[in-house]
C-alpha cells in the first residue's frame, strides 16, 4: 500500500519559507515541532521526513527550519543573560553536550593504582620506564 502525503515537496518547501519568515518578522526562533503543530503534522512524521531515505524530498524544508532554530538558540545562549532553557533545547534536540577539561597536576602512584584494580601487589614501579600491563584484570 503507498503512503499518502499531506504535502507534496513543494507544499512542504513554500509552508517552510513561510514559516520562517514569519519567525523572522517577529523575532521569534524557529521550532521544528512548533512548524508541524502548525500545519498539522506529528513528530513521528517530521522524524520520518527527516531521516527516512525514502522520503528525502521532504527533508530539505525541515532541515532548514532545524538549522535556523539551531542558529537562533546558539545565538541567544551567546548573547542572552540566563540561557539555561536555551542550552537544554540544544543538548536535546541538537547533540550538543557539555565539555569538562580535566587536568592533571602532581603524579600518579601506578602501583596503588594497579593494586586497586588488581586487588593483590605489584612490582615497584620506577620513574622514567615505561610499563606494560600484561595480566588481565578480573
Amino acid at each position: 500500500m503507498a503512503r499518502t502525503f499531506t504535502y507534496t515537496p513543494e507544499e512542504l518547501a513554500n509552508l517552510a519559507t513561510q514559516y520562517l519568515d514569519k519567525c523572522k518578522e517577529q523575532n521569534l526562533i524557529p521550532l521544528l515541532q512548533e512548524f508541524g503543530t502548525e500545519i498539522g503534522l506529528d513528530s513521528d512524521t517530521l522524524s520520518r521526513y527527516l531521516h527516512d531515505d525514502s522520503v528525502k524530498q521532504y527533508s530539505e524544508p525541515l532541515k532548514k527550519i532545524k538549522s535556523a532554530s539551531e542558529s537562533g538558540l546558539v545565538r541567544g545562549v551567546v548573547s542572552e543573560n540566563k540561557p539555561i532553557g536555551k542550552m537544554f533545547i540544544l543538548k536535546a534536540n541538537h547533540g550538543y553536550v557539555e565539555k569538562q577539561h580535566v587536568t592533571h597536576s602532581g603524579t600518579l602512584n601506578m602501583a596503588m593504582i594497579l593494586d586497586q584494580l588488581e586487588g593483590k601487589s605489584t612490582r615497584e614501579l620506577k620513574e622514567g620506564e615505561d610499563y606494560q600491563v600484561l595480566d588481565q584484570l578480573e
